[in-house]
C-alpha cells in the first residue's frame, strides 16, 4: 500500500496504467503464438504417435515446447513492456518507437531479448497450474457429474488455488526478468555472461527481495486467470453443444 501511494502522489493515477498498450499487444501475442504452436504440436503428435488421446506427460512436453517458442518470439514486446513501466517521468512523452530506436541505438538487437532465459523457465507457471487446476476439477467433475452442470464459483476457487501455487513457485523467475529488462546497460552476447548476471541477481536480492511485490501479483494474476479459466470452460462447452447440434442436423 506504501508504494501505492507513494506513486499515486509523485505520477498521478494515469501512471498506473503505464505500458498498458504494450501488455495488451503481449497478450494477443503471447497466446496466439502459444495456442498456435500448442494446436500445431497436437497435430503433429496425433500424426506420429497414430491416437489422439494423450497421457500427462505428453501433454506436458507440448505445453513446455508451445510455451517456450511463445517465450522467445513475445520476449522483445514484455522487455518494451518492462521499460515503459519503469520510464521516468520526464520521459513520459517518449513513445514505442522512440524508445525502440534508443534500445536499438544504445544497446544493440541483443537487448530486445534481455530475461529471455527466465522467461523459458517461466513457462513452468502454466504448466504448474493446469496440472493443479486438472487434479482439483477431477473431485468436483465426479461430484457434479458434468462440465457444464460446474457452478462459476467452483471453478473460480479451484482456477485460483493452481494460479497462486504455479506464482509463488515462479515468482522469483519474474523478478529476475524484470530486473533484467530494466537494466540499460548494453547486452552480453554469451549465454554465461547471462547465466552470471542472472547469479549476480539472485545474490543481491535474497529470498525477500526475490518475492518483493508479490501481494500485488497475486491480487492481479489470480483474478485475470480465474476469470480466463471460467471463460475457458464456458466457450468449451458452448463449442461441444453446436458441434453436437452441428452434427445432428448433417445427418
Amino acid at each position: 500500500m506504501e508504494v501505492l501511494r507513494s506513486i499515486l502522489k509523485e505520477e498521478g493515477f494515469m501512471s498506473l496504467y503505464k505500458g498498458l498498450k504494450m501488455a495488451l499487444l503481449g497478450i494477443i501475442a503471447s497466446y496466439g503464438i502459444y495456442f498456435w504452436w500448442y494446436r500445431f504440436l497436437k497435430n503433429k503428435f496425433t500424426l506420429f504417435l497414430k491416437r489422439d488421446k494423450f497421457t500427462s506427460a505428453e501433454i506436458t512436453i507440448i505445453t513446455a515446447l508451445a510455451g517456450s517458442i511463445s517465450s522467445i518470439f513475445a520476449n522483445p514486446i514484455w522487455m518494451l513492456n518492462t521499460r515503459l513501466i519503469n520510464m521516468r517521468k520526464e520521459d513520459a512523452n517518449v513513445t514505442e518507437i522512440q524508445l525502440i530506436r534508443q534500445i536499438w541505438k544504445n544497446e544493440g538487437v541483443g537487448a530486445f531479448f534481455k530475461g529471455v532465459i527466465p522467461n523459458l523457465v517461466l513457462v513452468l507457471n502454466p504448466i504448474i497450474n493446469f496440472v493443479v487446476y486438472e487434479m482439483l476439477k477431477k473431485p468436483v467433475l465426479k461430484k457434479y457429474g458434468k462440465e457444464k452442470l460446474i457452478p462459476f464459483s467452483a471453478i473460480f476457487l479451484i482456477s485460483s488455488i493452481g494460479k497462486i501455487l504455479a506464482t509463488f513457485a515462479t515468482y522469483p523467475i519474474l523478478t529476475l526478468r524484470t530486473r533484467l529488462q530494466a537494466n540499460e546497460k548494453k547486452v552480453e552476447g554469451s549465454m554465461t555472461a547471462q547465466f552470471q548476471r542472472i547469479c549476480e541477481q539472485i545474490h543481491d536480492l535474497g529470498l525477500s527481495g526475490l518475492y518483493f511485490g508479490i501481494e500485488a501479483k497475486l491480487l492481479q494474476t489470480v483474478l485475470y486467470n480465474a476469470f480466463l479459466m471460467m471463460t475457458y470452460e464456458r466457450l468449451r462447452t458452448i463449442i461441444k453443444i453446436l458441434l453436437l447440434k452441428a452434427f445432428i442436423l448433417s445427418n
